[in-house]
C-alpha cells in the first residue's frame, strides 16, 4: 500500500493507492506453468460501507494486499515513447493481507 487511506464520512468509503504487480502464469516449453510477475506502477483502490471501514483500521503504508474487483480503464493518454498509457483503479468487493509476506490474526468486527 503506498500510502494511509482517505475516509469520506458522508458515506463510508475509503480510497487507497497501490503499487500493483500483476502476475500471470506463463509457460515454457518443458515447464509447467511458471509466475512471471509484471508491474503495473500505480492503480486506486476504492472501496464502500464495512469494507472501507475495515480497509482503514485494518491497514497501513508498506503492506502487501491481495484486492478483488472489478478493474475500471479511466481514461488513456499518450507517453514520450509513443505508447499510450490508462489510469486505472479498482472497485474493491474484498480486501486482505498477503500472507506470502507475513502472518495475521483475524478479529470478527461486531456492529
Amino acid at each position: 500500500m503506498g500510502a494511509n487511506g482517505a475516509f469520506r464520512t458522508a458515506q463510508p468509503r475509503a480510497s487507497i493507492r497501490l503499487g500493483c504487480v500483476v502476475e500471470n502464469e506463463q509457460t515454457a516449453p518443458g515447464k509447467k506453468g511458471q509466475r512471471k510477475a509484471q508491474v503495473v506502477p500505480w492503480c486506486d483502490v476504492v472501496c464502500d460501507g464495512e469494507l472501507a471501514s475495515n480497509v482503514l483500521d485494518s491497514l497501513v503504508e508498506g503492506d502487501y494486499v491481495v484486492v478483488e474487483g472489478e478493474l475500471r480503464v479511466h481514461r488513456l493518454y499518450p507517453v514520450d515513447d509513443g505508447r499510450d498509457s490508462a489510469m486505472v483503479s479498482v472497485r474493491a468487493e474484498s480486501v486482505g493481507l498477503d500472507l506470502r509476506r507475513g502472518v495475521a490474526k483475524f478479529l470478527r468486527v461486531r456492529r
